[in-house]
């Protein structure tokens, strides 16, 4: 009997170090599954969180964006700071001396010499005052008012300074005389119109201190049109188109057709009238023009 026992017990002690090493061959196996099973979820959950930052990153910018709009939006939409002004103010001495252009007398038909003028110390003053309202979101006024005064001087003397001549609009803010302010620019600028990269302006044209006079007065920025083109006030309207193509070799620019009148000779007598020819017709004088600007 203790023999057949320890005939089992050997038996026994050989089968669990076989059953043992059965055991132990399964492990690595299910070890290594698991392993890969464990990196694939890895992989998927980096993947996702690499997702979902860039998620939060990009809410993060837009927050960071519609916060600054808001901040920009808060500022320049309260009542002060819609309202802007700014200007400039020039003092200045001049010699002065020409002689006028020749005349025809009227009365006699005969040509006349000019006459001579002359200043020794001509002393000017001009003040110009620059003023922006928003009005709306796509609605803005811009204007500037101006004087430009000589000293001592409340209005021109008549004979001296030729004033019979037709008053042109376009000089009076250009030319020296007394101490009225007046409107050298005036107009209001529809943009956005139905959302389209189009607008419409109408007024007293933005026509003078154009590239490249901006230099000159310190100024970073265009103030008008180029005065290669135009450098005189004049009232009109002016439609544009702006464009970006979305292309940097197409480049980006804006077209736009300008109208406007730069003199108006008023009322007309019938010409049956003894008295209606005047000495110096003028007619109305138009100004038309298609303006480009291309950025590339």
């Amino acid at each position: 009997m203790v023999k057949k026992f320890s005939m089992l017990a050997l038996a026994g002690l050989i089968a669990m170090p076989v059953m043992a090493s059965a055991s132990a061959g399964k492990a690595p196996s299910d070890l290594n599954a698991k392993i890969e099973e464990m990196s694939r979820q890895l992989e998927a959950l980096k993947a996702q969180m690499a997702q979902q930052n860039e998620t939060i990153s990009e809410y993060g910018d837009q927050v960071e964006d519609m916060s600054d709009m808001l901040d920009e939006k808060s500022e320049a939409w309260d009542l002060a700071a819609r309202f802007k002004f700014y200007g400039d103010f020039r003092a200045r001495v001049d010699y002065y001396n020409s002689t006028g252009a020749d005349l025809i007398n009227p009365m006699t038909g005969q040509k006349e010499s000019g006459p001579d003028f002359s200043n020794d110390t001509l002393f000017t003053n001009r003040f110009r005052l620059n003023m922006r309202v928003k009005a709306t979101e796509n609605v803005e006024f811009k204007g500037r008012l101006a004087m430009y005064k000589v000293w001592g001087m409340e209005s021109y003397a008549r004979n001296d300074q030729q004033t019979w001549w037709p008053q042109f609009d376009g000089n009076t803010t250009r030319t020296p005389s007394d101490n009225a302010l007046r409107v050298d620019r005036a107009f209001v600028n529809w943009n956005n119109i139905g959302g389209a990269p189009v607008w419409f302006s109408i007024g007293r044209r933005p026509t003078t201190d154009g590239p490249p006079t901006q230099i000159r007065m310190g100024l970073d920025q265009r103030m008008a049109t180029p005065v290669a083109y135009m450098d005189y006030p004049f009232d009109g309207i002016s439609i544009g188109y702006a464009y970006a193509w979305g292309n940097d070799a197409m480049g980006t620019g804006r077209i736009r057709f300008c109208y406007g009148r730069g003199f108006e000779n008023g009322l007309q007598m019938d010409e049956g009238f003894s008295m209606a020819t005047p000495s110096y017709p003028t007619d109305d004088t138009d100004f038309a023009g298609l303006s480009w600007d291309e950025k590339r």
